[in-house]
C-alpha cells in the first residue's frame, strides 16, 4: 500500500512516507549491481554531437529523465588542469546528483562524447613523498571521478598503484587487517603471541579488533584459529561461523587449515564447511560493486567510513575527437553493446604472449584468468602472436604499440573487451601508438588506454582477470574496475552497462499497463518471469520519476491509489536483484496518470522531424488549469515555455542533438507540478 499525500503534494514528501514503510516491512537492504536507473550521464549541452550520442544512449538504455545532468561549461580543451576537473565537471555534477535526490542509489557516472579525457594534475601537492618517475602526472576524466572521494577530499593519493579496494588481488592480501594505530603497534603484539604460541591471550585480543572492525571477517577467522589452537572449541566454532557470515569464502582453505583440526571431529564444523563457498585461495573472488560501502585495503568492505574508500564507477561513452571514433561509429558501438545484453555469446578468450614487455608485465595473470574461465565454462587460449588472427574473440588482452584489427580477419563477439597494453592508448592529442578507439570501431563493447606515458607498470592496466569478472556476469563497468589496482590514469570508453554473460532477474508487472489512469486504486503484483534466462529475484527496489522510494521482498503486492500520488503522469520504475553474489538487476517499469482526467495535462507532437527541412517543431499543450504556467522540458531541463492562453508551442531542437529526442510538458502551479506523459521524437 502506498501511503502518501494529498493530491499535488511535492513528491519530495511522497518519498519520504513510502522510504519508511517498505524499510520498516521487509529490512532487507542490498545496493550492489548496476542497471539504468543507477548510472547518471553527463552531456556536454555546448556540443550537438555530445547531446546526439546521450540521447541515443538513454533512449537505448532507458535511463531515466532525472539521471541526465546538462553542463554548459565544459572546458574545450583536451587535457585540463585539477582546478577545472573540479570547478567545471565534478563538483557540479555530484551537486546535481545530490540537488536531484539519487544520491541513495547511484552507482556509476557515464561522461558522453565532446569532454576533456586527460587532467593535469602537477598542481597538486606531492601526494606520496617524494614520487617517483613512474607517478606521472596525468591522470584520466573518468579515473578522477571513479576517485572522486579522494579527489574532493584532497588526500591526494590518487595516483597510487593500489588505491582501488574494490579491486581483486592476491588472497592472502586479506590477511593484512588495517588496524586503527598507525605505528604497526598491533600487529607486532598479535605476532608476538602466535610466536610465543599464548593462543588464549590472541583469542582475546582479536575478539577485542573484532568487536571494533566486526565485518573485518579475516579478524573472525584468525580468533577463530586462535581459539582451537586453546582448545575453547565452541568459540572457535563461533568465530568461524561468523567469518563465514560476512564473508569468507574458502571452504577448501579450512578443511585443510591444520589450526583448525580440532574442530574437524564436530558436525557443526562439517556443516560450516558446507555452509561456505568454494572460491580457490589465489585471487579474491568476483563481486558486485557498490558505491555506498566503504572498502577496506585488504578488500572487506562495510557502511563505516573509517574503514577505507568508496567510489564511484564512471566511463566516457565515446571520444570522437582526434584520433577517436566518428559519431556514427559511436552510435554504432553503443547500439551493439546494448543489444548483447544476456547474450551469453560464444568463442574464445585470448591472450597474447611475445617479448614485448608490454605482453610480458601482465603474463603472470593468465594462468589465473584462464583457470576462472575454464571454471565458468569458458575457452581460452595463450597465443605467441601480438594479436588474433582469423579468431572469434569472446575478449583479448594483448599489448602492441601499433595494430590494425581490421586486417586481421578476427572478430570481436558483440560484447567483448578488446584490452591493449601500450603507452598512448588514451592520449588522444598523441598521433604515436594505436588508440583505444580501434577495438571499438570493431564492435567492442569497451576498450581502455593510457593518457599519457604510463610505464610497464601493471597496476595501472587490467588485471587478465577482467574477462574471468566479466564472464561470471559483471558489468563492463565493474569489470573494469574489479581488475585495476591503480587506475588513475586509465581512459575507458563504450558501454559500462553491457552484460553478455549475466542472466537477469525478469519479472512481469501485473495489473498495469502503460498509459493506465488510476482513478481510485490498483492493484499492482509483480511475478516471476517465464524467460528461460531468469534468474531469481531477491529484492525489489522502487522508484517513482527516477527517485529511490524503498525495498520489499519478492513476489510483491502493493495497492496505489490517485489520492496518494501526485496527480498527472508519473514513471514506476522496479528494480529485481537477484540472489546471487554478483547480484545482478533487470529493470522494468510502466508509466501511469494519476487523478481525474481532468486534472491531466497532454502534449502531442510528430513522430518524426527532419532538421534538414529548416521547419520550426511544433509540439501541442493541452491543460485544464489555465493558471498555471506550463514548461516543456528535454529530460528535466526546461527548453520552452508556452505562453499564456496558447496551446502551441516551437521547440529549438537544433539546440538538442539529433535522435530520440524525449519531451515532457510540465504545467507549474506554486509548488506543485503536472507532467504530461513523456514523448518522443526522433529528429533526424
Amino acid at each position: 500500500m502506498w501511503i502518501c499525500n494529498k493530491v499535488r503534494a511535492s513528491i519530495s514528501s511522497f518519498c519520504f512516507v513510502v522510504f519508511y514503510f517498505v524499510i520498516f516491512c521487509t529490512g532487507i537492504e542490498v545496493y550492489a549491481g548496476a542497471s539504468a536507473s543507477q548510472w547518471v550521464v553527463v552531456v556536454n549541452g555546448q556540443s550537438k554531437r555530445s547531446q546526439t550520442i546521450a540521447n541515443h544512449y538513454c533512449a537505448w538504455r532507458n535511463i531515466p529523465s532525472l539521471n541526465v545532468i546538462l553542463l554548459n561549461d565544459v572546458p574545450t580543451k583536451n587535457t585540463i588542469s585539477m582546478d577545472e576537473f573540479r570547478n567545471q565537471i565534478l563538483d557540479p555534477v555530484l551537486k546535481e546528483i545530490d540537488r536531484r535526490k539519487l544520491v541513495s542509489h547511484i552507482q556509476g557516472i557515464a561522461y558522453s562524447a565532446d569532454f576533456p579525457t586527460s587532467v593535469d594534475v602537477s598542481t597538486e601537492p606531492k601526494p606520496l613523498g617524494e614520487k617517483t618517475e613512474y607517478l606521472t602526472p596525468v591522470a584520466s576524466l573518468n579515473s578522477l571521478t571513479y576517485l572522486y572521494r579522494l579527489v574532493k577530499g584532497n588526500a591526494h593519493n590518487f595516483v597510487a598503484y593500489n588505491n582501488n579496494f574494490y579491486a581483486q588481488r592476491q588472497s592472502t592480501s586479506i590477511f593484512n587487517v588495517p588496524y586503527s594505530d598507525t605505528n604497526n603497534e598491533m600487529e607486532e603484539k598479535i605476532a608476538a603471541l602466535r610466536e610465543a604460541e599464548e593462543y588464549y591471550k590472541l583469542g582475546e585480543l582479536l575478539d577485542e579488533q573484532l568487536r571494533k572492525k566486526p565485518h573485518q571477517f579475516p579478524l573472525a577467522y584468525a580468533a577463530a584459529q586462535a581459539w582451537a589452537m586453546a582448545g575453547e572449541s565452541a568459540k572457535a566454532l563461533g568465530r568461524l561461523q561468523q567469518a563465514i557470515e560476512t564473508g569468507w569464502t574458502y571452504s577448501k582453505y579450512i578443511q585443510d587449515d591444520e589450526q583448525l583440526e580440532r574442530l574437524r571431529e564436530y558436525s557443526r564444523f562439517q556443516a560450516l564447511v558446507r555452509s561456505c563457498e568454494t572460491d580457490p585461495f589465489d585471487w579474491t573472488p568476483t563481486q558486485a560493486f557498490d558505491a555506498r560501502k566503504f572498502y577496506s585495503p585488504n578488500g572487506t568492505l562495510s557502511f563505516d567510513p573509517a574503514s577505507g574508500y568508496s567510489y564511484m564507477l564512471s566511463f566516457s561513452l565515446a571520444v570522437c575527437s582526434t584520433n577517436g571514433n566518428t559519431e556514427a561509429e559511436a552510435l554504432k558501438q553503443l547500439k551493439t553493446s546494448v543489444d548483447a545484453d544476456y547474450s551469453h555469446p560464444e568463442g574464445v578468450f585470448y591472450f597474447t604472449k611475445t617479448d614485448d614487455i608490454r605482453t610480458k608485465c601482465r603474463e603472470a595473470g593468465f594462468p589465473i584468468a584462464r583457470d576462472r574461465l575454464k571454471a565458468l565454462g569458458f575457452e581460452s587460449a595463450i597465443i605467441n602472436q601480438s594479436i588474433p588472427t582469423s579468431k572469434k574473440c569472446l575478449g583479448v588482452t594483448m599489448g602492441s604499440a601499433a595494430f590494425a584489427w581490421g586486417a586481421t580477419n578476427s572478430t570481436l563477439v558483440p560484447g567483448a573487451i578488446g584490452d591493449n597494453l601500450t603507452s598512448h592508448g588514451g592520449e588522444m592529442d598523441n598521433p604515436a601508438q594505436t588508440k583505444l578507439t580501434e577495438f571499438l570501431r570493431y564492435g567492442a563493447a569497451a576498450a581502455s588506454g593510457s593518457v599519457t606515458e604510463p610505464y610497464s607498470v601493471q597496476a595501472k592496466f587490467p588485471y587478465a582477470t577482467i574477462h574471468a569478472s566479466y564472464a561470471a556476469g559483471l558489468s563492463a563497468a565493474e569489470a573494469y574496475y574489479s581488475s585495476v589496482a591503480g587506475p588513475y590514469q586509465l581512459l575507458i570508453v563504450g558501454d559500462p552497462l553491457c552484460q553478455p554473460f549475466a542472466t537477469p532477474p525478469r519479472f512481469k508487472i501485473v495489473g498495469l499497463e502503460n498509459g493506465d489512469q488510476i482513478e481510485e486504486s490498483t492493484q499492482l503484483e509483480l511475478h516471476p518471469s517465464d524467460e528461460p534466462k531468469s534468474s531469481k529475484p531477491r529484492q525489489i527496489a522502487l522508484l517513482l520519476d527516477g527517485q529511490f522510494q524503498g525495498r520489499l521482498g519478492f513476489p510483491a503486492r502493493i495497492n496505489i491509489s490517485n489520492q496518494k500520488i501526485p496527480t498527472g503522469a508519473h514513471e514506476l520504475r522496479f528494480i529485481g536483484t537477484d540472489e546471487t553474489r554478483l547480484e545482478s538487476r533487470w529493470e522494468n517499469s510502466v508509466w501511469i496518470y494519476s487523478g481525474p482526467e481532468y486534472a491531466q495535462v497532454t502534449l502531442s507532437g510528430p513522430a518524426k522531424w527532419k532538421a534538414s527541412d529548416k521547419k520550426p517543431l511544433i509540439v501541442k499543450v493541452i491543460t485544464t488549469d489555465t493558471d498555471a504556467a506550463v514548461e516543456i522540458r528535454h529530460y528535466k531541463n526546461s527548453i520552452a515555455t508556452l505562453e499564456q492562453g496558447k496551446t502551441t508551442c516551437e521547440i529549438p531542437v537544433d539546440k538538442l542533438g539529433t535522435g530520440p529526442i524525449r519531451l515532457q510538458a510540465v504545467a507549474i502551479l506554486g509548488d506543485s507540478e503536472v507532467a504530461s506523459m513523456p514523448m518522443t521524437i526522433m529528429v533526424e
